[in-house]
């Protein structure tokens, strides 16, 4: 696999990349909405469907407009991308910052790297990208202490790759930590210190160096596999299974939901045609009644018979009705015995429910 001295001319062959703010059509400062407003518009011109005169070039466009709206709307990969835009776009590190006998990752965010995801063209993304990765890994492996025991990272796999598989790797190399030392990095050579002061101050310095240039290496290894994540074609097709079974699932409750609530009204209009059925069939409240308000008058004298008497008279033109059992009496005292007679109580007890839903309602 070609090393950082040979990735230059590689990337030759490979277009060179745009200033993804120019891509999408925006300014550096542009807000999250104003983005995503432009990729759009950008989207729907570009689309190869309405370019089908030129479709293989119309293709790589959306790819290349794809590439730079994945990364900025994505704000750490934004951040990362603006503070590493000169390596990015130029396809290779300075030569001060970075080892020249190891690969240099740079062209490889490009997305023209490679060409489309079947396995049998030469250049396609397992392809590329698992060799990229394998060679990282190769190069971890020669900076490992006698002490320190060699595990092999996972593999990109291929199309069939299983999707727990594939997210395991991704997982791996989304916290990838280096092994390299980074001793190239130093600003100054300790042998060269006139006494033991200076040259603790100068190795000092160079730790900073290379603590440093450790930590942008691990950045630039997981945002690799950050980038390599969201143009798996493997992940974006399990995402939308995802997706889909997710939108059947909300359906299927949806049509339960309808299912249980139509069978709810069912009951309800049985039990309200029983409740009338039930009252249909009992005998006349009345007699129960008369017997009742005899009881009531034997007890009373005169005078408050003849009270009682004319108080009927007087609410001979007010209606007096029993709600739960539907029936209508002469005078507000008839109601008041109806209303403590066993008949009643046992109406109430049936069907009061039904008539307190109708006085919510």
């Amino acid at each position: 696999f070609p090393p950082a001295a040979r990735a230059q001319s590689d990337w030759e062959t490979m277009t060179r990349l745009r200033d993804y703010y120019e891509v999408v059509g925006v300014e550096p400062d542009a807000t999250e909405v104003e983005i995503q407003k432009a990729y759009k518009k950008r989207a729907l011109k570009l689309h190869p469907d309405k370019n089908r005169n030129r479709m293989e070039e119309a293709e790589e466009e959306f790819k290349e407009l794809n590439n730079a709206y994945t990364t900025l709307n994505d704000k750490n990969e934004r951040a990362w991308y603006d503070s590493h835009k000169e390596q990015i776009l130029s396809g290779c590190s300075h030569q001060d910052d970075f080892n020249p006998d190891h690969l240099d990752l740079f062209p490889y965010f490009s997305p023209s790297a490679f060409k489309g995801f079947d396995s049998r063209t030469a250049n396609n993304f397992y392809t590329v990208y698992g060799k990229v990765f394998n060679t990282i890994a190769e190069e971890e492996k020669l900076y490992l202490s006698k002490k320190e025991k060699w595990a092999p990272p996972r593999r990109i796999g291929g199309a069939e790759t299983g999707i727990e598989e594939v997210m395991a790797f991704y997982d791996e190399w989304r916290n990838f930590v280096t092994h390299k030392n980074f001793s190239w990095k130093d600003k100054y050579n300790p042998n060269d210190a006139e006494n033991r002061t200076i040259r603790r101050a100068i190795e000092k310095e160079n730790a900073k160096e290379r603590s440093k240039a450790k930590q942008e290496y691990n950045a630039l290894v997981r945002n690799l596999a950050n980038h390599c994540r969201k143009l798996d074609r493997r992940i974006i097709e399990h995402r939308r299974q995802k997706q889909l079974e997710a939108e059947l699932r909300a359906q299927s409750n949806n049509e339960a939901a309808l299912k249980a609530n139509l069978e709810k009204q069912k009951k309800v209009a049985a039990m309200q045609a029983s409740y009338w059925e039930e009252l249909e069939a009992q005998v006349d409240f009345g007699a129960e009644v008369d017997a009742l308000e005899e009881v009531m008058l034997q007890g009373m004298s005169d005078k408050q018979k003849k009270k009682r008497k004319a108080k009927e008279e007087e609410e001979e033109d007010e209606v007096f009705f029993c709600q739960v059992c539907k029936k209508g009496f002469r005078s507000k005292a008839q109601l008041e015995a109806h209303n403590g007679s066993k008949k009643h109580r046992d109406n109430w007890r049936k069907f009061g429910h039904l008539y307190a839903k109708e006085e919510e309602s």
